[in-house]
């Protein structure tokens, strides 16, 4: 895999299934390429046999990535051809903040900002803010210990449900027990867990691809009880040092977007540094689009896949 990224891998594709078909569109040749890795959604439960569909992005950072020097403006004219003979109705991704793909689309809207982790320089308590050092210190006093093996997956599972319960989620939102399972498949992806007591306090799975530059926080879960020991810093600190050791550039805490800011201010309290994060939003066939959106608000993207649909996690 000439893209060391987790979210480029096929292991991450396959935890997906249940919102589509994963595919990967290709342009280029052998050592100048470009690929798109996206989720194909059919609509025939919409319009009977119609063969419409519309793409999505897996919960993650997707968008073009490229290898070599292939030309960007004949690839964007391949990947419309693509939408337009395909009966794309419309075109959602997330785009990734650390390759800036927002640049290769015309199309895209800044949602807001990522927290970054420069793992090249020395890993610093005082480049923390002040409460962030509290917290680590405190954890550490209080006797939280942190490791990367040995957590039960379902044991994260549970955490990471309660979690989102917790916090008012929509069902819509949470991530399939299956799909989480699958994620441990990318080589180097791993699960943080904090320990107190003898008992898993808090986890945090982090995605990395073996001998890629960054690593990612991507879901976390802890038990409320023991929120004033801090496990979620100590998780983050020594999730940092072990990705450092491994030789990663850098890692992505994420944002919050659309969120209360609680998370993200818990996030940029490791790392004044921030990367853009754009998604692209592309009406592709109109007419089917607005046939398919009446009646339906216009809040969401695709308007058509905002009502129940969604809670069915199609969406």
């Amino acid at each position: 895999m000439l893209i060391k990224d987790p979210f480029y891998s096929w292991e991450f594709a396959s935890a997906f299934t249940y919102m589509g078909r994963p595919k990967l569109f290709f342009y280029g040749d052998d050592y100048d390429f470009v690929v798109v890795p996206f989720i194909l959604r059919d609509m025939d439960n919409a319009i009977p046999e119609s063969g419409l569909k519309d793409i999505t992005s897996h919960y993650g950072y997707a968008g073009p990535a490229y290898f070599g020097k292939p030309c960007l403006k004949e690839f964007m004219q391949e990947w419309n051809d693509f939408l337009e003979t395909n009966n794309i109705v419309s075109e959602f991704t997330r785009l990734h903040p650390l390759l800036e793909n927002h640049n290769i689309f015309p199309w895209t809207d800044k949602i807001g900002d990522t927290v970054f982790i420069n793992l090249e320089k020395k890993i610093d308590m005082p480049d923390f803010d002040k409460r962030c050092r509290n917290s680590i210190t405190k954890a550490q006093r209080d006797g939280v210990k942190v490791g990367n093996m040995g957590c039960n997956i379902d044991h994260f599972i549970t955490l990471y449900y309660k979690t989102m319960e917790r916090h008012g989620t929509e069902s819509r939102y949470f991530f399939p027990g299956k799909s989480i399972k699958k994620l441990l498949d990318i080589r180097g992806t791993t699960i943080f867990y904090a320990m107190m007591d003898d008992k898993v306090i808090a986890a945090a799975i982090f995605l990395y691809y073996d001998g890629g530059k960054y690593a990612y926080y991507y879901l976390a879960g802890s038990d409320d009880k023991y929120k004033n020991h801090c496990p979620n810093n100590l998780i983050v600190y020594e999730a940092m040092r072990y990705f450092k050791g491994l030789g990663c550039k850098g890692m992505c805490l994420g944002g919050d977007h659309g969120g209360s800011g609680t998370l993200f201010n818990f996030k940029s309290s490791f790392s004044t540094l921030r990367k853009e994060y754009y998604i692209n939003k592309k009406i592709v066939m109109k007419e089917a689009y607005d046939k398919l959106s009446e009646g339906k608000s216009r809040d969401f993207f695709p308007a058509y896949r905002g009502s129940d649909e969604i809670q069915k996690g199609q969406a």
